[in-house]
């Protein structure tokens, strides 16, 4: 094990923390983060609005105009730096105009440009019998995605559309796996059949021209990324992982459909939304960096259409959580940041921690400032909260279902309601104006995928 440990430690220059962890306590550890079943009855818009702040308006007026590439560790737009605090909301791909409107009100009033969201409502968007696709194109299925990117081009929000679920919330690759009759949740990353439903999937979508603003999303730079799936795992809780799926067979299936992605949107970056496991398989026992859930960070992080690389990050709800409890939560908090930064820096690639939450309601402030300067000072390309809700005039839970969280309830979910707002806005304007150019420096970025950069003093 101390091998491991300094192993480990000459790869990222940290060690990982020993926090208790063992196979009995593997899925207690898994953040119950799902707020919404797929069955979820959402509450009805009020007859009220949810307020909606004015637009603010761009920076630029080439600032949806133009894509946000990525430049060594960091991004770049219109040959500036571009780093950003954003948010999650994954639930506008359901939800109706109004709060589609009241979402992307509230969080450009703060500031927020970036918003990571679902582009997939399996059995509803597609259904899939066999081998055979149909899709629903209808304002009510797939054509609602069209208002949620006019909107947020209106704001000059940009989206990470995330494509598919490694959960089956929302349908997911346990969808794929019920339709076509197949038994292990790795089948969906390894069998012909079902790789071809997805890439349909994809091109479906990616092809689609958007009725608002009469632009195909492969070419509308409103999107920052495409992401290939939330949480990529060679298991799920509901579908069991053969014996046969290791990091390569993850590797191989992100290497494939990220690739296929970029040969149908070249000028958009594509990202894998994975959680950030390492492997490190003398860690046994420590699924965070064994390479038990089948995810290499690093070496997914290489490939070659993979632009920038995703991390997820819960101190106090089960990942962090070890035998010193809160302080330990803390500790490989900020452990786990620095490790991915690390990575990054070696392979020359930007990373972003897609997905942050605190379980901790009551002490979720401390959480915040402490990450946040950490982010800052170490030059993290991008964060996400996990997840921004508008909360009812009425405070009535957003939604009903059968899930863990799918009510108003306390810890991962920010409000509009919340207190802690003023923080947030505060880190949205720290990483902002790491955007200002360094005396009117000129950032610019030049080859291939724009991994060569240089900044001039003018």
């Amino acid at each position: 094990m101390v091998k491991a440990v300094l192993a480990f430690a000459a790869l990222t220059g940290l060690a990982p923390l020993t926090s208790a962890s063992s196979a009995s306590d593997y899925w207690r550890r898994q953040p119950q983060r799902r707020d919404v079943s797929p069955t979820a009855t959402f509450a009805p818009v009020p007859s009220t609005s949810p307020t909606v702040s004015p637009i603010v308006p761009n920076p630029s007026p080439n600032y949806v105009d133009s894509f946000v590439k990525p430049c060594g560790e960091a991004f770049s737009l219109n040959g500036q730096p571009f780093y950003f605090a954003g948010a999650n909301a994954y639930w506008l791909m359901n939800q109706t105009n109004d709060w589609v409107d009241a979402a992307f009100g509230n969080l450009s009033a703060q500031g927020i440009g970036v918003v990571r969201t679902w582009f997939f409502n399996n059995g509803y968007y597609n259904t899939v019998n066999g081998t055979e696709q149909a899709f629903n194109d209808s304002p009510e299925g797939i054509g609602h995605l069209d208002y949620v990117v006019k909107r947020a081009r209106d704001y000059g929000i940009r989206l990470i559309a995330t494509l598919a679920n490694n959960w089956p919330d929302f349908g997911g690759t346990h969808y794929y796996l019920q339709q076509t009759g197949y038994q292990y949740h790795d089948d969906f990353f390894t069998q012909p059949e079902l790789i071809q439903l997805y890439k349909e999937y994809i091109s479906h979508i990616l092809n689609r021209n958007n009725t608002f603003t009469g632009i195909l999303f492969k070419d509308d730079p409103t999107f920052f990324a495409w992401e290939l799936m939330n949480e990529p795992r060679c298991l799920s809780y509901t579908d069991i992982k053969s014996q046969n799926c290791t990091t390569a067979t993850m590797t191989n299936w992100i290497d494939d459909m990220s690739t296929y992605i970029k040969s149908l949107a070249p000028n958009t970056m594509v990202t894998v939304g994975d959680e950030g496991w390492f492997n490190e398989p003398s860690l046994v026992d420590n699924w965070l960096y064994d390479g038990f859930n089948g995810i290499d960070f690093e070496t997914n992080l290489q490939l070659e259409n993979i632009d920038f690389g995703t991390f997820h990050t819960y101190p106090d709800h089960g990942w962090g959580a070890g035998t010193t409890g809160y302080d330990l939560s803390f500790e490989w908090g900020e452990q786990w940041i620095r490790q991915h930064r690390t990575v990054g820096a070696k392979v020359g690639k930007p990373v972003v921690n897609e997905e942050y939450g605190f379980a901790q309601r009551t002490d979720r402030m401390s959480y915040e400032q402490y990450y946040y300067a950490v982010t800052e000072d170490i030059g993290i390309a991008g964060d996400l909260f996990w997840s921004f809700w508008i909360a009812p005039p009425d405070g009535s839970p957003i939604a009903e279902g059968n899930s863990a969280n799918s009510t108003y309830t306390p810890g991962l979910n920010y409000y509009t309601n919340d207190t802690d707002w003023p923080i947030i806005r505060q880190h949205v304007y720290n990483m902002a104006q790491q955007n200002l150019p360094k005396g009117q420096a000129d950032f610019s970025c030049f080859g291939a995928n724009n991994m060569f950069c240089s900044e001039t003093a003018a």
